[in-house]
């Protein structure tokens, strides 16, 4: 017993730690892709299609970056997926909330003094709430309410607070703060699972075949919002910067609009990155324009007004090698 204890909290601290690990990564290409939108520019000559451009340095090379807000004219020949980090940082939180709450439920899920329930009922009960934060998240997109952002945030504000208080009176409280974040996490993912992801695979799916993408396509009343934009009550530490976030990217859709993109009409952005090799003795970096090796990074898709239209992100590298040339990971 006392073996089976150790391991226990072995494999505890292991899927807690990746959980950390992965929601940093998440939240940080989150960060890192709001920041290179605000830093994008125009200028005339810019290629057919592309909104902006940027040039960054970093570990001794140089990257230049083009975005485009529809699509490029050719699909590159490998693409990364950036949708692992929604991915695994759910299904480890999702562990944690089975492996501490759910096998412990009598220490740290019920609170006889505030609902008296056996075990599987109040694994039952959670399980249920966070099916039905997406499936209510997602009705409400689908509805005439979703059609105003600060209408949407609004609302979802007061729904998140009632929920807060509902848990309150169903769990402990250490399980309450919890379940409210695996609230807002849950629609989150489910959000890059089932509309930004398939959206973003019709995309590709019209370049290779040689279509040009619809950028209307889209149910009728789907909101203009991003399930990342929801304040994000966190269940580990890097979640609590989300809200920040969800700020940045909403300045970012009122840019595209004023740049003229009509509102809902656009699909995920795609960027041209295009990377200064390290220690090249070619390259002379004044007065003479060095020959780049050519690469492609997608986004993940949150900066498009229409939340049917989002997609997540690409990268194309030089010798990147994936099933059927498409990598899906990050």
């Amino acid at each position: 017993m006392y073996e089976y204890a150790i391991a226990w909290d072995w494999l505890t601290f292991a899927v807690r730690w990746l959980h950390v690990i992965t929601g940093i990564a998440w939240i940080g290409s989150s960060f890192y892709f709001v920041a290179l939108d605000l830093g994008l520019r125009q200028r005339p000559d810019l290629p057919a299609g592309a909104y902006g451009e940027e040039w960054q340095v970093h570990g001794g090379g140089f990257y230049h970056i083009q975005k485009y807000l529809v699509a490029p004219e050719n699909m590159p020949e490998h693409l990364i997926w950036f949708k692992w980090e929604s991915y695994v940082t759910w299904l480890s939180g999702f562990g944690m909330l089975a492996l501490v709450y759910y096998a412990g439920a009598d220490l740290y899920l019920i609170d006889p003094s505030v609902l008296d329930v056996s075990k599987p009922t109040a694994i039952a009960i959670s399980l249920a709430s966070l099916a039905f934060g997406w499936l209510a998240y997602d009705t409400i997109c689908r509805s005439p309410l979703g059609n105003d952002n600060t209408r949407l945030m609004v609302l979802l504000y007061f729904i998140l607070v009632a929920v807060a208080w509902g848990y309150t009176q169903l769990f402990t409280g250490r399980a309450a703060y919890l379940h409210l974040g695996a609230f807002t996490a849950t629609i989150m993912s489910a959000n890059v699972f089932f509309i930004i992801i398939p959206n973003q695979k019709k995309v590709v799916a019209d370049l290779i075949a040689g279509r040009t993408p619809d950028p209307g396509s889209r149910q009728a009343g789907q909101a203009a919002f991003d399930a990342q934009q929801l304040p994000y009550a966190a269940c580990s530490v890097p979640d609590a910067v989300e809200p920040l976030s969800a700020r940045l990217r909403h300045r970012v859709q009122l840019d595209h609009r004023l740049a003229g993109v009509p509102d809902g009409r656009h699909h995920p952005p795609l960027v041209q990155h295009a990377a200064r090799p390290k220690g090249r003795p070619d390259l002379e970096l004044a007065g003479h324009r060095a020959p780049l090796h050519r690469h492609h990074v997608a986004f993940d898709g949150a900066q498009g007004s229409d939340r049917g239209k989002r997609g997540e992100g690409v990268e194309r590298g030089a010798g990147g090698r994936g099933r059927g040339g498409l990598f899906e990971g990050a």
